[in-house]
């Protein structure tokens, strides 16, 4: 049981018990570090007489400095789905450069002795794990370091690394080539966009365009911003003339981290996106890669007209790091028989995970103190972790190597059929809620692709040659399509790529439904049966386009409505989320 700071030889024996079942794949992995924020509070140890809650490094190095923070070590398997926290220190702020060299090679060492192999060494781009890369004479072309006559590869965790792009995006401007990228650009498509009912970018809102420095931790922020759809909305507008052609550059900038964060967050081996699958010999994700690294090379910050380069941390660390991987990949695949490799599993997610499950454990406190984060340390050393509701990164979904509790096979679900209503709005089910749809409502120029949706889902259900020819064009004969064209993945396939354009007679058609129900849905949101009365107006519209009798009206009539009650009511929740709440801390306790 990890009692104290360091890596306990007790715990690793638990541990050495696993790995000698798993296969030499399997003991593979990464080695996560980074650093919990505790709560300044000193105690007496009775028992082993001892005053705790000092800096302590473990052994018998401590100090008289009062801890503020805790060092964790994680240990994860690049190919098998487990992780295991080993071991933390207590450091007076930041921890030292030259103590988490120590810290990590002990690490190593301890780890490779009990038949684990460690391949990566990763952590976020703190001051310290910077400076340590440094003291290790990491850089983007030599991103490993050497201890005892073995190579261990380097690199900083990619969630972390999309935060800063944005974080300096906000701050700077960015030069590239001839080309300039600005946050005032977002801004503008964000002012214009959420004045609308139906949005070209409806995942952003306030928070994505200023936030406070708790929402600038989250990573689900950022990727929504630096995210194809928001470059895909900027194009829109500027082809529109509603942005200057300048504002070119941030969407290219945009598009352009968008599929470097795809690279490094695969987690399927197969994709619709094809950069976000696994990386292979039949991919072209690291030929993309090393492009990728040109591209970062030529970027220039900007502050006014003064080049700040020098001071952005994070462009050299997106270089080491991408480098690292190609190199992981050579390396897994040479020495270790490796197909393919899942990027997703090169992050330090699971630390992350720990760590908000660390502070659920202290109820309304969202700091520990040395105390409580070494007792819910030792908990969790067992325990699978449970979910954080308010974690900063994605959830991971791997065992606990420590955790010997035998699984309780789940029960059969027997299942019942399902009751046939005969509703309003019954269409049978259907994924309206799917986020293909979630990021892709549009108004007006790009009510296109709603088209195209709710087009897909009815020849899904009907096919027929002649309202396929009728009903579908692949030419970009309307500017109403320019969002569906910048929206499209891949064009290799066509103008609008894998998406089904409407044609104008569909599409003009949906622009109707949508007046409609945008000039009567307010009038009947107090009405018992909304849809009902909403779905009369819709069946008084005429269908221009010609299809055969048996097309689906119908069914496309009661999607389109089903989705836009569904989208009325979620801005709507959004609207009043935004509303100013009580501090945080102070509601917990406001009804004791």
């Amino acid at each position: 049981m990890p009692n104290n700071t360091g890596i306990s030889q007790a715990a690793l024996k638990l541990i050495e018990k696993k790995v000698m079942e798993m296969r030499p794949q399997d003991r593979l992995c990464t080695l996560c570090m980074d650093e919990i924020s505790l709560k300044t509070n000193l105690s007496y140890n009775l028992p082993e007489d001892k005053i705790i809650s000092l800096e302590d490094f473990g052994g018998c190095y401590r100090t008289n400095k009062v801890a503020t923070s805790a060092l964790v070590l994680l240990i994860r398997s690049i190919s098998g789905k487990w992780k295991q926290p080993i071991g933390y220190y207590l450091a007076n702020g930041a921890c030292p450069t030259n103590v988490m060299e120590d810290v990590m090679k002990e690490a190593i060492d301890k780890l490779e002795g009990i038949g684990l192999d460690i391949v990566v060494v990763m952590s976020d781009q703190g001051s310290n794990f910077y400076s340590l890369a440094q003291r290790l004479q990491v850089s983007p072309e030599r991103p490993w370091f050497i201890h005892n006559n073995k190579m261990y590869f380097l690199m900083f965790d990619p969630p972390h690394l999309i935060k800063s792009v944005r974080n300096n995006l906000m701050k700077y401007s960015l030069r590239f080539d001839q080309n300039v990228a600005t946050w005032k650009d977002i801004e503008v498509v964000y002012e214009k966009d959420s004045s609308l009912p139906i949005r070209s970018t409806p995942k952003l809102t306030e928070k994505h365009i200023h936030p406070n420095n708790f929402q600038k931790m989250k990573v689900k922020l950022a990727t929504q911003v630096m995210s194809h759809t928001v470059a895909a909305a900027i194009c829109m507008y500027v082809s529109l003339g509603l942005l200057p052609p300048t504002a070119m550059g941030t969407a290219e900038l945009i598009e352009k981290f968008d599929s470097v964060f795809d690279c490094v967050n695969s987690s399927t081996l197969h994709s619709t996106k094809k950069l976000k699958c696994a990386i292979s010999d039949q991919t072209t994700r690291i030929t993309f890669m090393k492009e990728a690294m040109g591209f970062i090379k030529r970027l220039q910050v900007m502050q006014g007209n003064i080049n700040v380069t020098g001071r952005i941390k994070c462009l050299k660390g997106w270089l080491i790091t991408l480098k690292a991987i190609i190199s992981i990949w050579e390396h897994l695949k040479t020495k270790h028989n490796f197909k393919f490799l899942l990027t997703r599993r090169l992050n330090t997610d699971p630390l992350e995970n720990f760590f908000g499950t660390i502070r659920q454990q202290g109820g309304n406190s969202d700091n520990p103190t040395p105390v409580q984060f070494s007792s819910a340390f030792r908990k969790l050393f067992f325990s699978p972790f449970l979910t954080s509701s308010t974690g900063n990164c994605a959830a991971d979904f791997d065992d606990l190597l420590a955790n010997f509790e035998k699984k309780v096979k789940a029960r059969p679900v027997i299942s019942t059929p399902t009751p046939q209503h005969t509703g309003t709005l019954e269409i049978g089910p259907v994924d309206y809620r799917e986020d293909a749809i979630d990021s892709n409502i549009v108004k007006d120029n790009a009510i296109a692709y709603v088209a195209g949706y709710l087009l897909h889902k009815c020849l899904k259900i009907h096919t027929c040659p002649k309202c396929t020819d009728e009903l579908q064009c692949n030419n970009l004969d309307d500017n109403r399509k320019l969002f569906c064209y910048f929206k499209a993945y891949d064009q290799t396939e066509g103008t609008f790529g894998g998406l089904h354009a409407p044609s104008q007679s569909f599409l003009n058609y949906v622009i109707e439904l949508e007046n409609t129900f945008f000039k009567h849905f307010s009038v009947y949101t107090k009405s018992l049966s909304v849809g009902a009365n909403i779905m009369k107006l819709l069946k008084k519209i005429p269908v221009p386009f010609k299809c055969c009798d048996n097309f689906p009206v119908d069914y496309l009539q009661k999607l389109f409505l089903r989705l836009r009650i569904y989208y009325s009511l979620k801005f709507a929740n959004r609207d009043f989320s935004n509303t100013k709440l009580k501090n945080r801390k102070y509601m917990k306790v406001a009804h004791l």
